[in-house]
């Protein structure tokens, strides 16, 4: 079945709480005024100006949060396009017959590559159900923005998010990826 055709699922009122926002604060996730919105009754999603539908599920997340910390923490270089795009791959989450409105993205490790063996969580049900808005932050030097939400949008499938690395970015990335199999060999160290 192509994705064209694959059925919107039905949206419905947004569950995140009080309580989520508190725990946000309490983890300094909410350390700049008004960069989450949290929906109030409306069942469809209103983005106000300047902000946007997150799309990535927690998993995506967590890839993007440790990739960032290898760069930076472990191999002392700010995180890389080239090297990004030979570790990881963009697919379209869906179920069966149904896209899914909220996380519809997911960013997984590509399966010829020897990468860190994550353990994720096996169930984060529910998380779908609380669905916020985020302010998009502009900079003048930043290429692409997230695209503005639109629920009667179709669903295509594009080729960007498989994009592999040239040959230039890895020939650039290839003493980045040594590195990167030397420290799975650490353990215990």
């Amino acid at each position: 079945m192509a994705t064209e055709d694959l059925k919107l699922s039905e949206w419905v009122r947004s569950k995140i709480s009080n309580q989520d926002a508190n725990l946000l604060k309490k983890l300094w996730l909410l350390k700049k005024e008004k960069m989450l919105i949290f929906p109030g009754e409306e069942s469809f999603p209103t983005p106000g100006i300047g902000y946007r539908l997150h799309q990535l599920t927690p998993n995506s997340i967590l890839n993007i949060s440790i990739f960032i910390t290898l760069c930076e923490c472990f191999l002392e270089t700010p995180p890389n396009w080239g090297m990004w795009k030979r570790i990881f791959l963009v697919r379209r989450n869906s179920s069966h017959n149904t896209a899914y409105n909220v996380g519809g993205v997911v960013i997984c490790v590509r399966p010829d590559v020897e990468y860190f063996d994550v353990k994720f969580p096996d169930s984060v049900q529910g998380w779908r159900k609380r669905w916020l808005y985020i302010r998009e932050q502009n900079v003048d030097s930043q290429e692409y923005n997230i695209a503005p939400f639109d629920g009667s949008e179709k669903i295509l499938r594009r080729r960007s998010g498989d994009a592999e690395a040239t040959d230039e970015q890895k020939s650039a990335t290839e003493a980045l990826m040594k590195r990167i199999l030397e420290l799975q060999n650490t353990r215990g160290k």
